[in-house]
């Protein structure tokens, strides 16, 4: 698997992923969410931190929390595992817990825009937590942007400060840097 860093925004923020979303890194994730290889986690985090931005390393990574019905489904948060691995893999990296779902969310997969953003409408809560240092959204694929935005906009609420969004894949191309 051919791992690369990527540069891009979204609403100008700045976004760094590390893979186009195609058959074989869709059947990676797919197989990391739905069925369990969880044991794909620490070799794709050694891969990716390999290509980690040196300007990063200081960072937080904050995990995009799946729906409540996918984690119990799962038994395991999918972002978290990936995000605690990098976090092994990269210097300085800490992962803090700061979002939480706030209710039950339809799964996203064939939803456009407009219903993801209906759907993701206070959709995470934020936890009452001390983070002084750079925070970076942190999730598995981005397709429309609608989740990355929903979970940066209740943090911003909190008055938290997002200098950026950290994801493995995208699906739509996104305004190179």
């Amino acid at each position: 698997m051919e791992i690369k860093l990527f540069r891009a925004y979204l609403d100008k923020v700045p976004v760094i992923y590390f893979q186009e979303y195609g058959e074989y890194f869709a059947k990676v994730i797919l197989g990391i969410k739905d069925q369990g290889i969880t044991s794909a986690i620490g070799i794709l985090a050694k891969s990716i931190s390999q290509h980690w931005p040196e300007e990063l390393w200081d960072s937080v990574l904050v995990p995009i929390p799946s729906s409540p019905a996918n984690n119990l489904r799962r038994g395991y948060s999918h972002t978290k595992l990936l995000a605690r691995s990098l976090a092994r893999a990269v210097p300085g990296i800490t992962v803090v817990d700061l979002l939480i779902s706030a209710k039950p969310r339809l799964d996203q997969s064939n939803l456009g825009f407009d219903q993801r953003k209906k759907n993701l409408a206070g959709a995470f809560q934020v936890r009452n937590l001390n983070v002084s240092r750079k925070i970076l959204l942190f999730d598995d694929i981005l397709t429309t942007g609608a989740t990355l935005q929903a979970a940066k906009q209740s943090l911003e609420l909190a008055g938290f400060e997002v200098a950026g969004y950290v994801v493995l894949s995208r699906v739509r191309p996104l305004k190179p840097e």
